[in-house]
């Protein structure tokens, strides 16, 4: 008896269920590809994303919701004063003035050219 109520019912739905409103899981799947901070999720949405430990001695700092964070200070290039970026990666910035690289020196005489 109870199979003939399922099967029953399966009949009965199959015209409602050709209705996609875009709410189901698999279409909750599809529409979400993106990433933040170059972390892929795995497209569960109810499934939270890891939290990396911070290396180190752990602070006595609790985590504030987003609501008492505050905003970050404004930044903006001091050349052109642009806010899409800093003065180290101005396009109208000198390359003259750009600081050349230290060649790498190893750790346990302190010579350049090699390294441990």
């Amino acid at each position: 008896m109870a199979m003939d109520i399922i099967e029953s019912g399966i009949t009965a739905l199959s015209e409602i269920s050709k209705v996609k409103d875009g709410m189901g899981l698999g279409h909750a799947q599809e529409a979400q590809t993106e990433d933040v901070d170059n972390v892929k999720f795995d497209n569960f949405p109810q499934r939270v994303p890891r939290k990396k430990n911070e290396r180190g001695r752990p602070t006595n700092k609790r985590d504030k919701p987003a609501y008492e964070v505050g905003s970050k200070r404004p930044r903006f290039c001091s050349i052109c004063k642009s806010d899409s970026h800093t003065k180290q990666s101005c396009t109208d910035r000198d390359p003259a003035t750009k600081k050349p690289r230290r060649p790498p020196s190893c750790t346990g005489c302190g010579l350049f050219g090699h390294k441990i």
